[in-house]
């Protein structure tokens, strides 16, 4: 094959695999799978390319020459936080503020915890702390809330502390000091005087990583900033040592939580930004493809081997959370709202205590895998549940080659049978059940916990098991339509080429309704301040006048603790009429018509400038440059396990089988490289441009729904 053209490359790092997709200039799309590798993720990353490039008739090198733009969605920082395996990190702050991260908030107990972990929450504790108390230090300053300094910086004090820690082994300083958003002057001097000490440490302030109020979640960013910070770095260095090893000469850019791309330099500084990154790149590729689905109104289900990770789009729109929890940890990071929960392919079936059948969080993750990968892996998962019902092809390989082992499966399922369940088959129809119950809860909790009825709902579902999983989910709550999106195990990676580079800066501003014109001159000052910080970032990618710029505020009412953030225009000639009016359509379109006291004071509490260049190409991500085979016919059925059906004989399809403009009648499965749709009886499943939609079909979902939830084994 000649090298025609240049390429986009787009890298997704999952729990279980890595996934490549390319895409050529004139609109070809190539996919590939590897596993991934947690000891190094850059390996699995040059593995999956390399995958991808033989597939497109070429050597990695060659690929890589040809490369225009390497896009990349990196686990690092989320696997840090998820592991504790980050820099051992020191936190500077204002003297008698030391204990401010340990106590936190009242919530802090529940914070990012389901409903029926709150229900035993005297089983729960706090996290463990990310600094150990020995590593905080108070230091002699104090700054008014007005940015008046009232305590002169003891410099000394502060060099004695910082060469103390770095003899401790103490290799990241975190540093927020109280009120360091109304003058940031104590904190940068703190920075200087800890390089000075310690040339090699990373050091993150507060007034850089979330200049906005809220000592404790400015605090806690900032720490979680500087925790994951040097394994970043270093992991961004040596992707790009390896990349440029096999000829690649173009940038690296890098998929950020709030759905933006960044470039090295700009994550080396705020690695904060890359938590959920993949993720994110999934639910914008959603939304890129809301026009030509059934519904605007999207819930988007990513199901992986490790995890199962959900987003909302509504009208279109990808849903944002301004306060994401991490590991209990209350943050100051804007992002893609992403809900997840430890179910997936890989995740393992146990009996816990007391002997009740138990699923995830745990996983089989890459290694050694599921016990029918035949890798080394021996505890009983969901693949291996899927594969004794019926629902995997025993002779197929599945993702990255693997050709799964059935009596593997089926040994590894033997353990957990029981007098409840004496049979293997009993087993895998319990952990399958378990694992759907699960997802549905999770799709509950971003629904109907905030006040937004799953049913007005279409589901889009990928990732490797989406398509296995998506008309089970539905069914549990009541969606009567579900889409695959196109090539679902590699559609995260794909969402990647639709993301715009993109850089946000925002800053306090605290002011109440009515402004005056004094404050709205602040306001347009703060406002213009953020826009050329943004507009600086990316200029060095792109010329100034390709940036667009989108400015907005964030409001509430006065003695709350959260925002909601409002578009801001400031060429409206009645700032505060539109202001408030905006507010309150958008407080009542969240918390309800009744949940509003008009006459309250409003206050703004931030100023948010989000920049973005779009896109070079804006090619549709529904095309795949590989064969497809014109036979329509169906030539063999094998018996599959469905749990309202029993066994029941199904007909199978090859990917090549299931044609556009096809439509095919549950009970049947279409098996793809690495990837299983299932139409169960009772769903009709029809195909346009590579797009699968599945319909409930005479019998309305919905009463199905409450009828498995009463019934569903927890």
């Amino acid at each position: 094959m000649e090298v025609v053209g240049r390429y986009r490359i787009a890298v997704d790092i999952g729990g279980t695999f890595t996934d490549s997709v390319v895409e050529s200039a004139d609109g070809q799309v190539w996919s590939a799978k590897a596993r991934t590798t947690p000891d190094d993720p850059s390996r699995g990353v040059l593995d999956s390319v390399r995958a991808v490039a033989d597939s497109m008739g070429l050597t990695l090198g060659r690929l890589l020459a040809a490369c225009q733009t390497f896009l990349h969605g990196s686990t690092v920082a989320t696997n840090i936080m998820i592991t504790r395996t980050g820099a051992r990190t020191a936190l500077l702050t204002t003297r008698g503020h030391e204990d401010a991260i340990r106590i936190g908030r009242g919530r802090q107990r529940v914070a990012g915890l389901s409903e029926s972990e709150i229900t035993h929450i005297t089983q729960h504790s706090k996290p463990r702390p990310i600094v150990h108390p020995r590593d905080v230090v108070g230091v002699k300053e104090r700054v008014d809330v007005d940015g008046t300094v009232v305590v002169s910086l003891d410099e000394e004090h502060a060099r004695r502390e910082l060469t103390r820690l770095a003899a401790q082994g103490v290799q990241s300083v975190a540093i927020s000091l109280l009120w360091s958003i109304s003058n940031p002057d104590h904190e940068q001097r703190l920075r200087d005087i800890a390089l000075e000490v310690m040339p090699e440490a990373f050091v993150s302030i507060s007034s850089e990583v979330a200049p906005v109020l809220g000592e404790y979640e400015r605090t806690t960013s900032t720490v979680v900033n500087a925790y994951v910070g040097p394994a970043v770095a270093r992991y961004i260095g040596r992707l790009e040592l390896l990349l440029a090893e096999f000829e690649l000469t173009a940038p690296i850019v890098y998929t950020l939580a709030d759905g933006g791309l960044a470039d090295a330099e700009t994550v080396k500084r705020r690695p904060l930004a890359t938590l959920d990154s993949g993720p994110a790149a999934g639910v914008l590729g959603v939304a890129a493809l809301s026009d030509t689905l059934t519904s605007r109104n999207l819930l988007c289900s990513d199901v992986g081997g490790t995890t199962f990770d959900v987003g909302v789009v509504s009208s279109g729109v990808v849903e944002h959370d301004a306060y994401p929890v991490v590991d209990q940890y209350e943050l100051r990071l804007p992002k893609v709202l992403i809900k997840s929960v430890g179910a997936g392919g890989g995740s393992i079936a146990r009996l816990d205590a007391r002997g009740v059948l138990r699923v995830g969080p745990q996983s089989a993750s890459a290694s050694p895998g599921p016990a029918c990968y035949g890798l080394g892996g021996t505890a009983p998962t969901v693949t291996d549940a899927y594969l004794v019902l019926g629902f995997l092809d025993p002779s197929a390989p599945l993702a990255a080659g693997i050709v799964p082992n059935l009596e593997a499966a089926r040994a590894a399922l033997m353990a957990l049978t029981s007098d409840e369940r004496p049979s293997v088959v009993d087993v895998a129809a319990s952990i399958v059940r378990i694992a759907e119950s699960q997802m549905a809860d999770l799709l509950h909790r971003v629904t109907m916990e905030r006040g937004v009825d799953p049913r007005e709902f279409a589901l889009a579902v990928y990732g490797g098991a989406g398509p296995l999983f998506g008309p089970a989910i539905a069914d549990n709550i009541g969606i009567e339509t579900v889409h695959i999106m196109p090539n679902p195990g590699s559609f995260s990676a794909r969402g990647m080429l639709k993301t715009a580079l993109s850089w946000t800066a925002e800053s306090s501003f605290l002011a109440k309704l009515p402004l005056t014109d004094d404050r709205v001159g602040d306001l347009r000052d703060c406002s213009s301040e953020l826009a050329a910080e943004v507009t600086k970032t990316l200029s060095r990618h792109v010329s100034s006048d390709r940036v667009s710029l989108r400015v907005s505020v964030g409001m509430r009412f006065a003695l709350q603790s959260h925002s909601i953030d409002i578009p801001l225009d400031l060429s409206r000639a009645s700032l505060t009429t539109e202001l408030r009016a905006a507010f309150v359509a958008r407080y009542r379109q969240l918390y309800g018509p009744n949940s509003i006291y008009e006459p309250g004071t409003i206050e703004i509490s931030y100023v948010r400038v989000i920049g973005s260049v779009s896109a070079d190409q804006e090619n549709s991500v529904m095309q795949e440059a590989k064969p497809r085979n014109g036979n329509t016919q169906v030539t063999q059925t094998r018996p599959v396990y469905f749990a309202a059906t029993g066994w029941v004989q199904t007909s199978i399809l090859r990917e090549g089988d299931f044609l556009d403009g096809m439509t095919v009648t549950g009970p049947t499965i279409v098996h793809g490289p690495g990837e299983t749709l299932v139409v169960p009886p009772g769903w009709l499943g029809s195909s346009t441009n590579r797009l699968v939609t599945l319909r409930a079909s005479g019998r309305s979902r919905a009463a199905d729904a409450v009828s498995k939830r009463k019934g569903a084994t927890r």
